[in-house]
C-alpha cells in the first residue's frame, strides 16, 4: 500500500489523487529526474519503480492539447511501454496516431486515408525485409504481453480485416510508433514520408 505520508506531499491536486487510486507499492517517486531528450528535457509526474514506467497523468483536454509534443517524444524515444499517459482516476490513456500537428484540424477521411498509407507502408516493408517478419512476430512487437492469436488479430484488423463489410480499425500512436520500431524505423521518419507523399498527392490534384 502506498504511505499516505508520501502521497499527501504531492502538491497538485490531480497527481495526488492519481497516486491515491493507482499505487498498491511504495516503490514509485513523485516528479523524477528529467529525462533528456535530443532538443528538450522533460519530467513525467511519476516514476513507478516497479515496473520501470514513467507515467503521465493528464487531467483535461486542453492539457494533451498542450503537452502533446513532449508525451509523442516520450513515446519514440523510451523504449516500448516504459511511458504512459493516465488520467487521474488511473486510466490508461492512448495517444491518437496524428502524423502532424495540425491533425486535429484535418478532415476525418483524410487522416484515415493517412493512417492506412502509413499502415500499407510498414506492411510493405516488413515484406521487403531479409530475412522477413511475419505477421506473428509483428504483432508480438506492437501487443506485447497479449496473447499470440488475439494480438495477430489486432494486427490483421489494421491490416486486411476478414469479411466484406469489415472496415479497418483505426490506428492508435502506441501501435503505430511499435510497428514502425518493430521494423527499424523511427516512427517521425514514417510521418515525414507520409506528410511527403500526401503533400504530393495535393499538388497533383490541384488545377495549374
Amino acid at each position: 500500500m502506498a504511505s499516505p505520508e508520501k502521497i499527501a506531499a504531492i502538491k497538485n491536486e490531480n497527481e495526488r489523487k492519481f497516486a491515491e487510486v493507482f499505487f498498491d507499492h511504495d516503490e514509485w517517486e513523485s516528479q523524477p529526474d528529467r529525462l533528456i531528450f535530443s532538443g528538450f528535457t522533460y519530467r513525467p509526474d511519476f516514476l513507478d519503480k516497479k515496473r520501470n514506467v514513467y507515467i503521465e497523468v493528464v487531467g483535461t483536454r486542453q492539457a494533451m492539447s498542450q503537452g502533446k509534443a513532449k508525451y509523442v517524444k516520450a513515446f519514440e524515444t523510451l523504449p516500448n511501454g516504459e511511458f504512459e499517459l493516465r488520467n487521474p482516476e488511473g486510466k490508461l490513456i492512448n495517444l491518437d496516431y496524428v502524423p502532424q500537428p495540425e491533425a486535429q484540424n484535418m478532415d476525418e477521411a483524410r487522416q484515415i486515408e493517412m493512417e492506412q498509407w502509413v499502415i500499407d507502408y510498414l506492411d510493405r516493408l516488413r515484406l521487403r525485409m531479409k530475412p522477413r517478419m511475419s505477421v506473428e512476430k509483428w504483432a508480438e512487437f506492437v501487443y506485447p504481453g497479449i496473447p499470440g492469436p488475439t494480438a495477430r488479430m489486432r494486427l490483421q484488423n489494421l491490416r486486411k480485416p476478414q469479411g466484406a463489410n469489415s472496415k479497418r480499425k483505426r490506428l492508435l500512436f502506441s501501435e503505430f510508433t511499435r510497428m514502425a520500431r518493430a521494423l527499424g524505423k523511427s516512427p517521425s521518419e514514417v510521418c515525414t514520408l507520409a506528410e511527403g507523399a500526401f503533400d504530393a498527392l495535393d499538388e497533383k490534384q490541384s488545377p495549374s
